[in-house]
């Protein structure tokens, strides 16, 4: 009867290798998943945040005209007539 629950441990303890074994692997994949969409969000975040350099950048005459054509104030019309005004002067 002992050899027979001596038998029954070794198998659990193998078992039970085999399972830490794959908690393990899982665990690496998770940390190296995480780190890998950490990085490429970071590197999406710089280039959505680089600052655009236009040549129109430095008026903020266009800036103001820019942002009240974004909002709806003023037609198409009315931002590309007033947009050729301030770069002729």
């Amino acid at each position: 009867m002992n050899d027979w629950n001596d038998h029954g441990n070794q198998m659990m303890v193998g078992g039970g290798r085999l399972i830490g074994l794959l908690i393990l692997v899982a665990l690496v994949a998770i940390v190296v998943i995480g780190l890998v969409a950490l990085y490429r969000m970071g590197k999406a975040n710089r280039n959505a945040t680089a600052p655009a350099l236009s040549a129109d950048q430095s008026d903020p005459g266009i800036d103001i005209l820019k942002k009240r054509f974004a909002k709806g104030e003023i037609s198409e019309e009315e931002y590309l007539r007033r947009l050729a005004l301030l770069k002729q002067s």
